[in-house]
């Protein structure tokens, strides 16, 4: 029984570059979200920023502006955690190029329903970050032999 394909160092090149795109995006919205906000420059921003922290939420017991905070960080730890279980994962999945392929589709679909949901509903910066990480994980899928008839002589 032949071995399975292990993966060559373009496609784990790739890889590595999504998860460290992943670790970039969660400092930089972590430390943005940390900074604070920018105190509000018209009456509008003013008013709309007093009735974010001060209407609760029927129902939830929460205010908008808890909401928008929890679901900043929550984005924020969530990309952390795909970079995080990629890299772990990696040592076991880069021996077998099946399982490699497996893991770099699951995570490049992952970013892509992410980067979808962001040009939808937020703004360019995270978006960006977001569809390069889809993309590196969809060059490490493709870059990736798929099976060990396509691996190369060496």
């Amino acid at each position: 029984m032949a071995a399975p394909a292990t993966v060559r160092l373009p496609a784990r090149i790739a890889f590595h570059a999504a998860c460290t795109v992943l670790v970039l995006t969660f400092l930089a919205h972590t430390a943005a979200h940390l900074a604070g906000q920018t105190p509000p420059s018209t009456d509008q921003e003013r008013q709309l920023l007093d009735l974010m922290k001060s209407y609760t939420l029927p129902d939830i017991g929460r205010t908008t502006m808890e909401l928008f905070s929890g679901f900043g960080l929550h984005f924020s730890l969530s990309l952390l955690c795909f970079a995080a279980l990629g890299w772990v994962l990696l040592p076991w999945a880069k021996r077998d190029s099946c399982r490699f392929r497996a893991l770099s589709g699951i995570l490049a679909l992952t970013m892509l329903a992410f980067t979808t949901n962001s040009v939808i509903h937020f703004f360019l910066i995270p978006t960006a970050f977001q569809g390069l990480a889809a993309l590196l994980f969809i060059a490490a899928f493709a870059l990736a032999p798929r099976s060990i008839a396509q691996e190369p002589a060496l």
